[in-house]
């Protein structure tokens, strides 16, 4: 968990990765760095409300060949 101070005030945020149903040990760095793009990239959406309380991303890898001519 870590703090993001806002101009109105201090958010705490908890920030957890899963691959492949483990969950990684992430550094506060990377804790920092995940939380502040989520949170800045979901709240600039058009209909997200500003007391949102959870965001949730799920990233599925698709692996396809491709044939090169």
């Amino acid at each position: 968990m870590f703090l993001v101070t806002r101009c109105f005030g201090v958010i705490l945020l908890d920030v957890k990765l899963f691959v492949d149903g483990e969950e990684i040990d992430l550094s506060e760095f990377v804790v920092k760095i995940l939380g502040r793009i989520l949170m800045g990239a979901v709240t600039s959406l058009r209909g997200i409300k500003e007391d949102w309380k959870e965001i949730e991303v799920k990233v599925t890898k698709i692996e396809r060949s491709f044939e090169v001519e």
